[in-house]
């Protein structure tokens, strides 16, 4: 059974058997205050730790950080 096209990894896409997956941006929007009663950046959404991590992070890191980065901007910022 074939796959449709584009859904597997090229050969070129593939390390060490596992398919290799695009760098996690950062949510950096260049807005870089942190909020005096939430300790979150009012730019991206992201805790101090969660800044001070991202480097060192791992990419399924980096997609949970996101993840919670947005969710939290939403609660601050609804309908956006």
């Amino acid at each position: 059974m074939r796959s449709p096209a584009g859904l597997l990894p090229s050969a070129g896409r593939m390390a060490q058997g596992r398919a290799m997956v695009d760098p996690v941006p950062s949510p950096c929007r260049n807005v870089c205050r942190v909020s005096a009663d939430g300790g979150l950046c009012e730019g991206c959404g992201r805790t101090l730790d969660e800044i001070g991590r991202w480097a060192a992070a791992s990419e399924r890191e980096r997609r949970a950080i996101v993840a919670a980065a947005a969710a939290r901007l939403s609660q601050v910022r609804p309908g956006r």
